[in-house]
């Protein structure tokens, strides 16, 4: 509402407050609305020739094809809009974008430019004192070095994180770097550990009703799955049962009922059907619980499912 009573004018203020509108649409889920406005948005500034605006409008769009799984045209846009920003000594516009490229670099399992990426956003932003977007770097860092197996480096990023995201007052992305940290210390071994940090982030989630609850809720799943009790297991599908569930979810989910059912061939089957769906967004969810469950997958009875997931793993993001 304050955004749509500043009424658009010439100039590169008007553009940016623009640019700001259309970041509301698409966080609101006016994805169509915020498109337009961001399109008007370059077509204006191509009039103007305003680089800034340019750099503003292409952002917009930049993180309107990553909600879209479109990872080579956001990677594109999100480039182009780096290289305004830097036309107009914008740094803080430069570590956004560089943030916003490695998640797409690190959607498409391109590890090493991920880092990189989140490395100069991490930089930058903490250049200019924006603890925010040195947060959202530093776990992205965090992701980027677990995939490319720097465990004590991917730990100390997920902690620094989570001090940065409390600096900038952010309860979704502390409660994401605590599931971020939850998973490096399950995978060093200290279970216990992990099991009480992904309930942490649960109850942080869960306390403002956050969509991204479900991330930790699952991978606590798998935990419960491979390291915990039965009861501890049926108590956390509980709760994650009771969330609305994307296909990710479900995948991961019959996934874990391979290790408990009987009815293998049907559970099979339901599996590739999901990952046949055309939802480029599955690749980097799935995978990455997948390397969690080798020990149930390892199962000399799974081989038909080896096969699925190779297929679905050699899928181009």
């Amino acid at each position: 509402r304050y955004l749509a009573a500043s009424p658009p004018g010439p100039g590169d203020a008007a553009l940016v407050v623009r640019a700001k509108r259309a970041d509301a649409l698409r966080y609101l889920g006016g994805a169509d609305a915020a498109r337009a406005e961001a399109t008007a948005i370059l077509a204006a500034s191509h009039a103007q020739g305003s680089h800034r605006g340019r750099a503003e409008g292409l952002r917009v769009l930049a993180g309107l094809e990553h909600g879209f799984s479109d990872f080579a045209r956001g990677i594109a846009r999100y480039s182009d809009a780096i290289t305004a920003y830097e036309h107009v000594g914008d740094s803080l516009g430069v570590a956004k974008c560089a943030h916003g490229r490695g998640w797409l670099y690190l959607n498409s399992a391109r590890f090493g430019a991920a880092r990189a990426d989140f490395a100069m956003g991490a930089e930058l932003a903490q250049s200019v004192d924006s603890p925010l977007d040195v947060a959202w770097s530093l776990q992205g860092l965090a992701e980027a070095l677990t995939q490319l197996g720097e465990l004590p480096a991917a730990e100390a990023a997920a902690r620094d994180a989570i001090i940065d995201f409390d600096r900038a007052g952010s309860r979704s992305g502390h409660g994401m770097a605590l599931a971020t940290l939850a998973n490096l210390l399950r995978d060093r071994g200290d279970f216990a550990a992990a099991r009480t940090t992904y309930k942490t982030s649960i109850d942080l989630l869960g306390s403002f009703r956050s969509q991204l609850v479900g991330f930790p809720m699952l991978h606590l799943v798998v935990l419960e799955l491979l390291h915990g009790t039965t009861a501890a297991l049926d108590q956390a599908l509980d709760r994650v049962n009771r969330l609305p569930q994307p296909v990710a979810f479900r995948i991961v989910l019959r996934l874990v009922e391979l290790a408990r059912t009987t009815d293998v061939d049907a559970t099979l089957n339901e599996v590739s059907e999901l990952l046949a769906l055309p939802d480029a967004s599955l690749l980097p969810v799935v995978s990455r619980v997948l390397g969690r469950l080798d020990e149930v997958l390892a199962r000399p009875d799974f081989e038909r499912l080896h096969a699925i997931l190779e297929a679905f793993r050699a899928r181009p993001a």
